[in-house]
């Protein structure tokens, strides 16, 4: 079983390519432009009277979130605009088939016919009185579970009787501790007639509904009795043996639970290795968001009358190149004590909730901060983890869910968060012309840093040049996007403002015509070089405007 969780996807983190794209799209377009001439022929610079306007919008990310949640509601909004990835995901459920079965159960007993008269050749017959035989039976179950009372919702009893006794016999067979809906015993008569030879007869009844006692008036557990009745009706033809015996053979089969009461023991009832593949996270090449507050939560759904204990074996998340780390501290293999129903709350499900957390952990934050693309978990559970299960019960929809749960705050420091695409570009339709210059202005409200290059490749996707000039890779020399002024809690209190300019000389522009495909690659940090925690909110906004100066 393999389950999936999507937190992000490349179209949703990466708002940093669309300047990219726009910027792309500009080069493409250059052809199309009024061609104007800079009046100096040293270095291009930017001349408002000759610039052309290409762009100005305003980019709101309440938006953007808006078409996100219109596919997958990923990402909760607070009453102030602050952002959480939250997600959802049922691990397994484990119901009474797979935790508790009563087996098959057989019976045998003998009615032993003892100080029988002499049947004279004349004259009147004696009367037997008749012979009845009481036994304690006691039932088998799989795991020692000593069981006070089961209701069946199916099952059949079956009852075999036979006897070499040359009479006819009525057996009445009792079970006083059987009783249907209405409270009444079972109690069936089968027939026997003078035949000779070893005889045999038999009845089978359905259990739908019937409640077996199994504490013979509080005083045992797993045993009910058996009430055997034998009357005999003699004639000249009748031959009694000393020591005949009846033998009675009961059967419960195919049996199916309604309810189980009494102690379940303290035995394990489930043991499951999993992963969970978190996609999207691999939509980051290089980078990582170190969470200020990162939880998971366990959350345990429990309809059987019984506490459990569950324990986290592990929690492993696979990185790059297919290293994993292992989740360490108190938190794993300690067990947990899951709630359960009282009698009186029967058909009730009791939530219980453990929270994966920095604090009982050593290096949660730091498992997450990885972008594990799968966490691989264990679990286990046993019955009554504190003792004796006395008032432990069972119900046909009893079951136990598991689900994992998280709330990821978008708040952390975020360091060197990379994207990377590459698309295709068809530069031989630029027309000749010398050099061009892009001016960028941006007003970010957003608490981070973005730096863009787009690199120029060949078919072979081999880098023939570059966009920006000089190409620092890892540092923030081609900003984007000047990241918002924050206060300590790291919420945005100012905008700030940025002026980038993209010049594209000679030699870079004769490369650009022989480009085939563009490799976009951007990174995003929070301020102070990744170093500052910023809280990231649906609020925030960025107001562009692009402009192109060119020289023929």
């Amino acid at each position: 079983m393999k389950m999936t969780i999507n937190l992000f996807s490349r179209n949703k983190v990466a708002l940093v390519s669309l300047f990219a794209v726009l910027l792309t799209s500009c080069i493409g377009d250059l052809d199309k432009l009024e061609k104007l001439k800079n009046k100096e022929d040293d270095p291009l610079v930017w001349n408002s009277e000759f610039g052309i306007p290409l762009a100005n919008l305003t980019l709101n990310f309440s938006d953007f979130l808006e078409e996100l949640q219109e596919d997958e509601n990923f990402i909760e909004t607070d009453d102030k605009g602050f952002l959480s990835a939250v997600y959802s995901e049922h691990l397994f459920t484990q119901g009474v088939d797979e935790s508790f079965q009563i087996p098959d159960q057989s019976f045998n007993t003998n009615l032993v016919v003892e100080n029988l008269p002499a049947i004279p050749n004349i004259g009147p017959l004696p009367d037997i009185p008749p012979i009845e035989d009481e036994n304690s039976l006691t039932i088998t179950t799989p795991n020692e579970e000593s069981l006070d009372q089961i209701k069946f919702s199916n099952g059949t009893l079956g009852i075999e009787v036979n006897t070499s006794i040359k009479a006819e016999i009525k057996v009445d067979i009792v079970l006083n501790n059987l009783k249907n809906e209405k409270g009444e015993p079972y109690i069936t008569t089968l027939y026997f007639d003078d035949g000779t030879g070893t005889r045999e007869t038999s009845k089978s009844d359905n259990l739908s509904n019937y409640t077996l006692d199994l504490t013979e008036g509080g005083t045992t557990t797993n045993t009910f009795s058996l009430t055997t009745i034998a009357t005999f009706s003699l004639n000249q033809n009748s031959e009694l043996k000393e020591n005949d015996i009846i033998s009675i053979d009961l059967n419960l089969q195919d049996l199916e639970i309604k309810e189980i009461y009494g102690d379940m023991g303290n035995r394990k009832v489930f043991e499951i290795a999993d992963k969970v593949s978190l996609n999207g996270f691999d939509s980051f090449s290089t980078g990582q968001f170190i969470w200020d507050d990162p939880q998971l939560i366990l959350q345990i759904d429990n309809s059987f009358g019984i506490p459990l204990g569950l324990t986290l074996q592990k929690l492993e998340g696979e990185i790059e190149n297919g290293q994993k780390l292992n989740l360490q501290g108190s938190l794993i293999n300690q067990e947990q004590i899951i709630r359960a129903p009282r009698i009186d709350q029967l058909g009730e499900t009791i939530h219980t909730e453990i929270s994966i957390n920095s604090s009982n952990t050593e290096n949660f934050g730091e498992l997450l901060s990885s972008f594990p693309e799968n966490l691989e978990y264990g679990l286990k559970a046993s019955l009554n983890p504190e003792g004796a299960g006395i008032g432990n019960f069972v119900a046909d929809f009893s079951k136990v869910d598991v689900t994992l749960n998280a709330r990821l705050p978008l708040k952390g420091k975020v360091k060197d968060l990379g994207t990377e695409n590459i698309t295709d570009f068809d530069g031989e339709a630029l027309e000749d012309f010398k050099r061009a210059l892009f001016r960028l202005r941006t007003n970010n409200s957003f608490p981070l840093d973005a730096a863009l290059q787009v690199y120029f490749l060949n078919e072979e996707e081999l880098t023939l040049d570059s966009l920006i000039h000089p190409n620092l890779e890892g540092e923030y020399n081609n900003l984007l996007l000047k990241a918002a002024e924050i206060n300590d809690n790291g919420e945005v209190i100012n905008s700030s403002d940025h002026l980038l300019d993209i010049e594209l000389n000679e030699s870079q522009l004769e490369t650009l015509r022989k480009t085939k495909k563009l490799k976009i690659k951007s990174l995003v940090s929070s301020p102070d070089n990744g170093t500052k925690s910023v809280h990231l909110n649906a609020n925030a906004s960025i107001e562009v405007d692009l402009g192109l100066q060119i020289e023929f």
